[in-house]
Order: C-alpha cells, then structure tokens, then sequence
C-alpha cells in the first residue's frame, strides 16, 4: 500500500503530494491530542464493523470484487494507523 497519496502537501514547493500514512502522523506530530483521540475512536472499529459496512453496499453501488478490495485496504490501514504509536 504504498501507492496512495493524498491531497495534501508538506510544503509550498513540494511537488508530490504526502502518502496519508505521512499526512496523519505530521498532523498526529502537531496534534497529539487529536492523533490520540482519532487512533482511540479507531481502535473501537474493528474487523467485523468494517466488513459489515462494506456488505451493506449494494450489488449496485460496488462489486464483489471492488467491495473485497476496499475491505483489505482498509483493513490493512487500520492496522498500518494504529500500529503507528502515536497514542
């Protein structure tokens, strides 16, 4: 997962934007209290929640492939946010 970025950049020069990886531990940086709070709210969303979000899309709106992918990105950012120790 290394390919996301976001829209958001370091600086006024720089020319590609921060990966949210980055983006959330420069905020948590200048906000620890509000990377605190954030990581906090995210330890209560777990697996399960995430899942069942996604499965209540319809066949309309997202693909079963699409709908499996979205789950392991999100999934695996969760773990890559709380795993950051920034809480």
């Amino acid at each position: 997962m290394q390919r996301a970025r976001s829209a958001l950049f370091r600086g006024e020069d720089d020319l590609k934007p921060l990966h949210p990886m980055d983006a959330f531990e420069d905020a948590a940086r200048l906000r620890p209290a509000a990377g605190a709070f954030w990581l906090e709210r995210l330890r209560w969303v777990g697996q399960d929640e995430i899942s069942s979000i996604m499965n209540a899309l319809p066949a309309s709106m997202i693909s079963d492939v699409a709908r499996a992918f979205a789950t392991g990105v999100l999934a695996a950012t969760r773990t890559r946010l709380l795993a950051t120790g920034a809480a």
